[in-house]
């Protein structure tokens, strides 16, 4: 069980403190990055503007403590090799370098991003683009800070648990089933995306 401290919203991402029952805290960012409906690489720059900002904020509480827990979500309409979500959002899949992140200045707030785990599944995305088999993308992502990702600090994320969540009532065959306008009235659906998920341990 757990409780909201504080919530507050800067720009695209909403900052959300739980406090958990066994007395830890733990920071989710909720993200919403700009869409890339002008284009992929000429929507980029308002990508890493709020990729930017929001390593701000996590840096913000690594300061803190470096072994804060930390869990960074949403939709960043960008895939986990972009420069986005690497260059600017630090938020990478080498495990070993954000596990040995220290509270100093010169550290960068690095996070590790579970969605890379699930990049070599069959259909290896949330949202379809075109009517390619190959134009699935990884656009919702899960990233944790080295506190979650280790359990030093009551929390631990379960590494293999993120998984994309598509029954068969949100698919429409194998992509997700929209809610949109159609030509006389509205069909009925619920995203254009597939959610996802991971498991986090209260230890």
């Amino acid at each position: 069980m757990c409780e909201v401290q504080s919530e507050k919203v800067l720009k695209d991402i909403l900052d959300v403190t739980f406090k958990v029952n066994n007395g830890s805290e733990l920071h989710v960012l909720g993200n919403q990055w700009p869409s890339r409906s002008a284009g992929q690489y000429e929507s980029e720059p308002y990508r890493i503007m709020v990729a930017e900002n929001c390593a701000w904020i996590v840096e913000e509480h690594y300061k803190k403590d470096s072994n804060i827990n930390v869990v960074v979500m949403g939709d960043f309409n960008d895939e986990p090799f972009n420069r986005s979500v690497q260059e600017y959002l630090f938020a990478i899949r080498n495990r070993k370098r954000v596990e040995a992140r220290r509270n100093s200045k010169k550290a960068r707030p690095y996070l590790y991003n579970l969605a890379w785990l699930l990049m070599d599944e069959p259909t290896p995305g949330t949202f379809h683009y075109g009517s390619n088999p190959a134009g699935w993308n990884m656009l919702d992502q899960i990233m944790v800070s080295k506190g979650v990702l280790t359990g030093s600090n009551g929390l631990e994320v379960i590494e293999d648990s993120m998984a994309i969540f598509r029954p068969k009532y949100i698919r429409d065959k194998s992509k997700p089933k929209q809610f949109r306008k159609g030509k006389k009235k509205w069909i009925e659906g619920f995203s254009d995306h597939f959610p996802v998920t991971a498991t986090i341990k209260i230890l």
